[in-house]
């Protein structure tokens, strides 16, 4: 038995949880899911078309917080839901997914949609997306700003994009809008143009402090105006931002949404983070610190993400329940992940020793990280994970792509004498690796 079928009963006794009217029960619920992650991915998305709001509600946020491309199709889908609070859930939820494939997705719901409501959560949707580096989003919104047939408050809103796009283009498209026949877009367009010429002052403290006691709400219209109205590539607040996360009883939504700013402070953030990372002990903060520096892909965050590592692996030694452990290997994988954007082999090592493990949560992204940056000696293991799950035809494809790249990369033949020593069982999953080609079918070279 897999332990994905273990795991079965476990998954959909919590997704039954979902709809507890306790928030506690369910936060508790959707920590371990989270925690589960993968695994519990395909049953998230089944629990989508629950008869039960609340379970589907739930289930965004918990695929949310997994964060596992599978999900972003069936949420997309999750945004013609005949309930608002659904709809409203998976427009929030979206941009924790940032790729081409979501930004498309809310454009055309945008274009479909007649709530303005709906419109303007998917316009900040789309924002989100943008400051984490997604062209596609930036364009739809430029198109939207520049469409004089669109509702004025959403262009209104959309002209936030102007401060992700170079100088040369701001000039252009602030000179154009200047002329809008709208009144306001007029207006705001002088306004922002007369801006840019003006020294930047530093936010004022009193204004800060009420801007993150405003991201801390629970409404979503007031947390989203205060991540809207903090200062674009200003990192002066990244320091109270990230403290605030390691004040008592700080809930993992308050965390994400910090990530959110801080991604939005741009790259100079990434270096008031540095510091925290070697100290900080709540994992919910941890990993959102972690996630905001792989997004900006900084070679020297390298070091940094290796020494945390070896700190985070010293802790697991340590941790005397479970449940810390889970989540320990859940943000060593997001860091293994980052490591291997950056195309850094520093921790090769632990990451191996992670993959020998296929019980470990969080492992599939070790296979992601070693499908990009591992050599020859992941080859082994890789087949271990091969046989272990090989029942389970979606494993097994990311398992036997990941063994083919690196197989290629570093240019082992199929005949090489590192597939010497397998046994029956072995050579047996590797012909199947290899599909179905025999193993002296080549001129050892390796």
């Amino acid at each position: 038995m897999s332990i994905f079928d273990s795991k079965t009963r476990e998954v959909e006794a919590l997704i039954g949880q979902l709809a507890s009217s306790s928030a506690q029960e369910v936060e508790v619920a959707l920590a371990r899911l989270t925690i589960i992650g993968s695994r519990a991915v395909e049953h998230l998305i089944s629990a989508l078309k629950s008869s039960h709001f609340t379970i589907r509600v739930n289930a965004i946020e918990a695929l949310a917080r997994i964060g596992d491309p599978r999900s972003i199709a069936p949420l997309l889908h999750s945004l013609v839901d005949p309930h608002p609070t659904v709809k409203a859930k998976a427009i929030e939820a979206l941009p924790s997914f940032p790729s081409p494939k979501t930004a498309k997705g809310l454009i055309a719901a945008l274009k479909s949609e007649q709530k303005r409501e709906y419109r303007k959560a998917i316009v900040n949707a789309l924002l989100s997306l943008c400051q984490q580096g997604i062209i596609e989003s930036l364009d739809g919104l430029l198109k939207l700003l520049t469409d004089r047939g669109e509702d004025t408050q959403l262009r209104l809103q959309a002209m936030e994009s102007l401060k992700l796009t170079d100088l040369k283009q701001r000039r252009q498209l602030l000179k154009r809008l200047s002329l809008d026949p709208e009144p306001q877009i007029a207006h705001h367009a002088g306004e922002l143009q007369m801006e840019s010429t003006r020294k930047r002052r530093k936010l004022p403290p009193r204004k800060a402090e009420k801007l993150i006691a405003r991201l801390k709400s629970d409404n979503y219209l007031t947390w989203s105006s205060a991540l809207r109205e903090l200062p674009m590539n200003d990192t002066s607040l990244a320091q109270p931002l990230i403290d605030s996360m390691f004040i008592p009883s700080t809930s993992t939504a308050y965390c994400r949404r910090v990530g959110m700013a801080l991604r939005r402070m741009g790259k100079g953030a990434v270096e008031k983070i540095y510091p925290y990372l070697d100290k900080v002990d709540y994992f919910p903060a941890l990993e959102v610190l972690i996630e905001t520096v792989s997004q900006w892909r900084d070679p020297h965050s390298a070091v940094y993400l290796k020494h945390t590592l070896d700190r985070l692996s010293e802790e697991f030694a340590r941790a005397g329940d479970q449940e810390t452990q889970s989540l320990i290997l859940l943000i060593k994988g997001k860091m293994h992940m980052a490591l291997a954007d950056i195309d850094s082999r520093i921790a090769l090592g632990d990451l191996r020793s992670m993959l020998l493990h296929p019980a470990t949560l969080g492992w599939l992204e070790f296979l992601k990280a070693a499908h990009r940056v591992g050599n020859r000696d992941f080859l082994l293991p890789l087949l271990q994970l091969y046989q272990h799950f090989k029942k389970d035809e979606w494993m097994a494809d990311q398992i036997k792509e990941a063994f083919l790249t690196i197989k290629k990369r570093e240019r082992i033949r199929s005949n090489s004498s590192l597939f010497k020593s397998l046994d029956a069982r072995g050579k047996k999953s590797l012909n199947a690796l290899l599909g179905g080609k025999t193993i002296a079918g080549e001129k050892s070279c390796n």
